[in-house]
C-alpha cells in the first residue's frame, strides 16, 4: 500500500476516541459550528448521546428545512417570582393554543424535524438542537407512555419558541422547591416550559372552570379535561392547584405544602413537582374571586386524593403515528443527499438516529 491507504470513517472514530477527540468535528474544513441545545430532564450519559446527535445534525443540516416559526422573548418582572412566570406562561399559551391546538399541529405546520429514538443508556425525555435557521427535536421513546411523549413535545415547542437560538443552561434538572420560593435565572427556561406544557394540555380557562367547585370537584368534567388534553390526572392536579393557590389574596385560602411529598410523578420518574403560586390577568382574577368556593386550606395531596379515580386519556396513542410519520419525513430529507456522504458516514448517521437510509 506504500503508506497511501485511505483511512475510513470508522477508523477515524476509533482513533479519535482514544485521544478524546470528536471524530465528526474533523470533517469540517472550517471552525466547528456552534449549536444551541435545550433539554428536558437530563440524566446519566446524556452528554455523550446528545453530542452524537449534535454531530449528525450538523452533517445533515443542509438536508433539513429552515424553521420559520415565530420567536419570542419572555417579559418577566419582580426577579422571576413564580407568579410572574406562571402568569406569562399561562397567558401566552392560552392564546397560542387557539391557533395550534396540539403540539403536533405546530410542529407539522412549521416542518420541524422530530427524531424519535429509543435511548436506553442516555436517560432523557427530549431536547432541541439548533443552528441558525435549522433545528430538530429529539424525543426518547424508550419506555415512555404516549402521554409523556405529548408532554415532552409541548415542552419542546416552548423551547422552540423562546430558546432555540439562545444560550441557556442545558444540564438542568428541576428541584422540588416550595411554592413560595423565587425561580432562579438558571431554572427559568425549564420552569417556564413546564408550565407552558401544562397549560397547553389543560387550558387555563378550563382549570379556572374546574377549580370553581373545589373541594367538590366535578369529576366527570375533570375526566373530560384529561381526555381532551390527552394527558394524566397529575397534570390536571397541578393545574387546579396552581389556579387555587395563585389567588389566595383574593379569596382568602391558605395553601399548604406537603413536606413529606418532595416530588411526584406525572407520567414517570422524570416529572417533578411544580406546585407554586401565580398571578393572573385581571379578568381571570375577578372571575376566580367571584366564583371559586372558599376553603380554609388547599393541599396538593388533597387534590390528588380527590382525583385518584381519574383515568389516563385514551386519546394519546395518536402521537405514535405522528412520530412514525416524522421519522419517515426525516429519512426522505436525508435520502435526497445521500450521495454527499461516504458509506461509513451514512452508517454513523443511521446508527445514531436509528434509521435506515439504504
Amino acid at each position: 500500500m506504500a503508506g497511501k491507504r485511505e483511512i475510513v470513517f470508522d477508523e477515524i472514530v476509533k482513533i479519535s476516541e482514544s485521544f478524546g477527540i470528536n471524530a465528526v468535528r474533523l470533517l469540517f474544513d472550517k471552525e466547528y459550528p456552534e449549536t444551541n441545545l435545550a433539554f428536558r430532564n437530563l440524566k446519566n450519559d446524556i452528554q455523550v448521546f446528545t453530542s452524537k446527535v449534535e454531530d449528525v445534525f450538523l452533517l445533515i443540516e443542509n438536508s433539513l428545512p429552515k424553521i420559520n416559526a415565530p420567536s419570542f422573548s419572555r417579559n418577566l418582572r419582580s426577579g422571576y417570582r413564580r407568579h410572574d412566570v406562571i402568569q406569562e406562561a399561562g397567558a401566552f399559551v392560552s392564546e397560542f393554543r387557539k391557533r395550534y391546538p396540539t403540539p403536533e399541529v405546530f410542529l407539522t405546520q412549521y416542518q420541524v424535524p422530530v427524531i424519535p429514538v429509543e435511548s436506553i443508556e442516555a436517560d432523557f425525555d427530549a431536547f432541541i438542537v439548533s443552528h441558525g435557521p435549522k433545528a430538530a427535536i429529539c424525543v426518547n421513546t424508550y419506555k415512555r407512555p404516549p402521554h409523556r411523549l405529548i408532554f415532552s413535545l409541548a415542552h419542546e415547542v416552548c423551547h422552540m419558541l423562546f430558546d432555540r437560538n439562545r444560550d441557556i443552561p442545558v444540564d438542568v434538572f428541576l428541584p422540588s422547591l416550595h411554592w413560595n420560593v423565587d425561580i432562579s435565572e438558571e431554572l427559568l427556561p425549564e420552569f417556564f416550559a413546564y408550565k407552558f406544557a401544562q397549560f397547553f394540555l389543560i387550558p387555563y380557562d378550563e382549570s379556572i372552570h374546574l377549580a370553581k367547585k373545589f373541594p367538590e370537584l366535578d369529576l366527570a368534567a375533570c375526566q373530560n379535561a384529561v381526555d381532551e388534553g390527552r394527558t394524566l390526572k397529575d397534570v390536571l392536579a397541578n393545574s387546579i392547584f396552581d389556579t387555587l393557590t395563585s389567588n389566595q389574596e383574593f379569596f382568602y385560602q391558605e395553601a399548604r405544602h406537603d413536606d413529606d411529598e418532595e416530588e411526584y410523578q406525572v407520567s414517570g420518574e422524570q416529572f417533578r413537582r411544580m406546585d407554586y403560586e401565580e398571578n393572573r390577568e385581571p379578568d381571570w382574577i375577578e372571575q376566580i374571586d367571584r366564583d371559586i368556593r372558599r376553603s380554609p386550606v388547599i393541599s396538593f395531596r388533597q387534590i390528588k386524593k380527590i382525583l385518584e379515580n381519574i383515568t389516563p386519556s385514551r386519546n394519546a396513542q395518536a402521537v405514535q403515528g405522528f412520530l412514525k410519520e416524522s421519522q419517515k419525513t426525516l429519512i426522505q430529507c436525508i435520502r435526497q443527499d445521500t450521495a454527499l456522504y461516504s458509506e461509513n458516514v451514512l452508517k454513523y448517521i443511521e446508527e445514531t438516529l436509528q434509521i435506515e437510509l439504504r
